[in-house]
């Protein structure tokens, strides 16, 4: 009565996100050894459907020891393990739960000798807790519709109606609402599962904590008389953007974190240099040195100053004035010049 055959390994072909798309076994022979080809040519044991891989790419031979010797066939691309690139007629040894490059496929290896990884723990949340997070939900969506409507109340001249505080809170709500949504669709289609609680909470999050940092670095600008402040609350403001962009975009594409974070740099570099650019022909850098909406007096910690001296500061300014006044708007060259 014939045996059936022994499992020495499987190959995984792993997709962009770090699935496992399917797994090839390769059993041993009577010696426990096994030899793969693989190439995407038909006859090949393992068929990569991978234009940039050669007819046959390489060969694997397998032993008892939780690991491969892979030779390299000629192609043009070779294989890639980590930062090594290798070429034909080269070799490589491929351990156990190691990844490989063959082309545009990432395949990886899983030895019957080699050692398997713990069980993880399922995350099973007591109902306190389940009760616990659903508050902290309900608090968040609270606090950033009432900061949208209080920040549109305080715009408002007395006697208006309602109307824009109910607007401001209703496009708050929506807002959110569609960006967590959009985070949800693309983790349904790169990690095939649709977190929207997870996302909404995020950008929760970052929103109320954009709010405390802003009012915060104000607060502290106007109670010490401490104008560069206002700018350090619009880079607050980027950082915390930055951050939700980049704890959102690690959950969809968490092998592409690295990358994913200098885009969002690279991004944010260029954003900065725009807006120093067009503002610098308003007199300021990142926004005015002024506060639209004074706090309470009670807050004000630096000592006042006196008319005499504010109209001393003042004329000061007047020949730095007459000069920027005599610039073309647009340009910011004097105008004399251009005639």
């Amino acid at each position: 009565m014939s045996t059936a055959p022994t499992l020495l390994a499987l190959v995984d072909v792993i997709d962009a996100e770090g699935h496992t798309r399917h797994s090839h076994p390769v059993h041993a022979n009577p010696e426990g050894q096994a030899r793969l080809r693989l190439g995407r040519a038909l006859d090949n044991d393992l068929v990569l459907d991978d234009p940039c891989v050669a007819p046959h790419h390489a060969e694997l031979a397998l032993g008892p020891e939780p690991e491969g010797h892979l030779t390299l066939l000629p192609s043009l691309n070779g294989a890639r393990q980590g930062r090594q690139h290798v070429d034909a007629p080269d070799c490589l040894q491929w351990p156990h739960d190691g990844l490989l490059h063959l082309g545009q496929t990432t395949l990886r290896l899983r030895h019957a000798a080699g050692a398997l990884p713990l069980e993880q723990a399922l995350a099973r949340p007591t109902p306190m807790r389940q009760r616990r997070a659903w508050f902290e939900l309900a608090a968040l969506v609270l606090f950033v519709l009432g900061v949208a409507g209080f920040d549109s109340w305080l715009t408002q001249t007395p006697g208006n109606t309602w109307r824009p505080v109910g607007m401001a809170v209703l496009g708050m709500a929506t807002g959110v609402t569609l960006w967590a949504l959009l985070w949800s669709l693309v983790s349904q289609v790169f990690q095939r599962r649709f977190p929207f609680l997870q996302h909404l909470r995020w950008t929760l999050v970052a929103l109320a904590a954009l709010w405390v940092l802003d009012q915060g670095a104000l607060g502290l600008a106007y109670a010490v008389s401490l104008p560069p402040m206002l700018a350090v609350a619009v880079g607050l403001d980027a950082v915390v953007m930055l951050g939700l962009l980049y704890v959102q975009g690690r959950s969809v594409w968490p092998r592409a974190a690295g990358r994913w974070l200098g885009l969002l740099l690279l991004g944010a570099a260029l954003i900065t240099a725009v807006t120093v650019w067009k503002r610098e022909q308003q007199q300021h850098w990142f926004q005015p040195l002024y506060l639209s909406a004074l706090p309470p007096p009670a807050l004000r910690l630096a000592p006042l100053r006196s008319p005499d001296d504010w109209l001393q500061d003042a004329a000061a300014l007047r020949e730095e004035l007459a000069r920027k006044a005599q610039l073309d708007p647009v340009t910011g060259e004097p105008a004399d010049a251009e005639e």
